[in-house]
């Protein structure tokens, strides 16, 4: 799935937006660096377990929704 590749990415942006508000930016690859000193490589896909559930819910509405529109 492709949120298995786009997981580490939000998880190095939301890093990158909170150090922002903390007044202590760090640059993307200091992000990645950071997260993985401190979490392994499984700080790169916490979280990741609401999203695959959201992912299949999301696109079950959307097209039962699409094809509901179509048809009307």
């Amino acid at each position: 799935m492709a949120v298995t590749v786009t997981q580490p990415l939000q998880v190095i942006r939301t890093n990158m937006m909170i150090k922002y508000y903390d007044k202590k930016p760090m640059g993307f690859f200091h992000t990645i660096r950071n997260t993985y000193n401190l979490e392994g490589i499984g700080g790169f896909y916490r979280s990741i377990y609401p999203t695959l559930l959201r992912s299949p819910l999301n696109s079950g509405l959307f097209f039962s929704s699409l094809e509901f529109f179509k048809n009307t």
